[in-house]
């Protein structure tokens, strides 16, 4: 995990409050704009990726403590969104 500095935060700490906050936040963005659910998949596997490679670059505590929190958020976010198209699907059978 010394290459993924947010995942290896969260398997090491016990606060997932962000990580719940994003999944919560893509739910309700999910299910009220269901047809873009991909597009935010996307979006928050993207914010994810740039968070992730900006962390391993040295820089102060507070930047490394946003992009922290930024990424865990998308992270919630990556799990929410690919909870819409799975509630998505078992609605349509």
């Amino acid at each position: 995990m010394s290459h993924l500095p947010i995942l290896g935060e969260l398997f090491i700490s016990h606060r997932i409050e962000f990580l719940l906050i994003g999944l919560v936040l893509a739910l309700i963005i999910g299910m009220n704009n269901s047809e873009k659910a991909l597009y935010w998949i996307a979006a928050s596997s993207t914010v994810y990726i740039i968070s992730e490679l900006l962390s391993n670059v040295p820089t102060n505590y507070l930047i490394e403590m946003i992009l922290l929190l930024v990424g865990t958020m998308a992270l919630g976010g990556i799990i929410g969104f690919l909870m819409v198209v799975i509630i998505l699907r078992i609605r349509e059978r």
